[in-house]
């Protein structure tokens, strides 16, 4: 109220409304996070609980594939094995990511780490379990899914869907589940600039 009594008219108050809820400044303003263009814009869980960037693998030709200790494909871990051994010290490296989305990997992570390295000897890196389908699909598959389809489109079917990515963390290639590791040898040794021959791994 003033001298007169009478109360003032707020002046501008729409105004005033609008000026506050506006960003004062740029860094005020929400950002959308950057769409991922490659493998390694994702983060993925080690099967120890630790958290990874998969930068780490930039320059590096990775094979990454769902992976399962109770599936008739389960034997490929030894296969994939094989592989990680070969080419390794070429600058390729294979990645588990074992999923029970199938029902085929039941038990805790430390049950899945015991049956990979006791069974079938395997030393290439294992990734906490995670699903490749769905709305509870982790990031990194709902991204490989979308890059190359298979026999459904861009779902995956089934354990030991396997994706071949370069070191720029683009996929090369999808392989099925049936497709035995040793028949992605000469693809390998052809992107790693190797003299193509299977290296004399299984069949």
């Amino acid at each position: 109220m003033n001298e007169s009594g009478r109360i003032p008219r707020m002046r501008g108050m729409a105004g005033s409304r609008a000026g506050h809820a506006a960003p004062e400044s740029p860094s005020e303003e929400q950002t959308i996070p950057a769409r991922p263009r490659c493998f390694h814009d994702f983060s993925a869980t080690t099967i120890a609980g630790r958290p990874r960037d998969l930068s780490e693998y930039r320059g590096q030709l990775v094979l990454a594939v769902n992976t399962a200790t109770h599936c008739a494909f389960t034997p490929q871990l030894e296969s994939l094995q094989r592989l990680h051994e070969a080419y390794q010290q070429h600058g390729f490296t294979v990645l588990g990511f074992p999923s029970d989305q199938f029902h085929q990997d039941p038990g805790t992570d430390q049950d899945t780490e015991q049956i990979c390295t006791s069974a079938y000897d395997t030393t290439f890196p294992l990734f906490s379990k995670v699903d490749v389908n769905g709305p509870s699909a982790h990031p990194l598959w709902t991204w490989l899914s979308g890059q190359k389809g298979g026999a459904l489109g861009g779902r995956i079917s089934w354990k030991f869907t396997k994706f071949l990515i370069d070191g720029q963390g683009r996929v090369l290639r999808r392989y099925a589940p049936p497709v035995p590791p040793t028949r992605i040898a000469k693809r390998i040794e052809q992107e790693l600039g190797l003299q193509t021959g299977g290296r004399g791994l299984p069949r």
